[in-house]
């Protein structure tokens, strides 16, 4: 599909699934690559990173809901939500549109 996609010239975000080798991927992202997401309610942290996967960009959310300031390393339970995607904006804004889109995908389908 994706490959349809790029060569019918679309843009595309396509969220991927937690595999192995995705999870193996996501795991080598250098600590020092992750950002802060600065629109995230205070209730968590969330970050973003990306990298690549099988030549294409792969960009990743993680989220600790439970983590206070300070207190990430004691709970080190990230959720991590990646996509694929060909867009080439900065990450915050491929990201902020790719979940507003999913939000919008959740209430057609409620």
């Amino acid at each position: 599909m994706i490959s349809y996609l790029e060569t019918a010239g679309c843009l595309y975000s396509i969220s991927v699934t937690q595999h192995k080798r995705m999870a193996e991927r996501i795991a080598e992202i250098p600590k020092d690559a992750w950002q802060p997401v600065h629109d995230y309610p205070e209730t968590g942290v969330c970050e973003l990173a990306e990298t690549t996967y099988g030549g294409r960009r792969l960009v990743v959310r993680r989220v600790h809901l439970h983590a206070q300031e300070g207190q990430e390393e004691l709970f080190a339970y990230w959720r991590h939500f990646a996509f694929l995607t060909n867009r080439n904006e900065d990450m915050h804004a491929v990201d902020a549109e790719h979940r507003a889109h999913a939000e919008v995908e959740l209430a057609i389908r409620d």
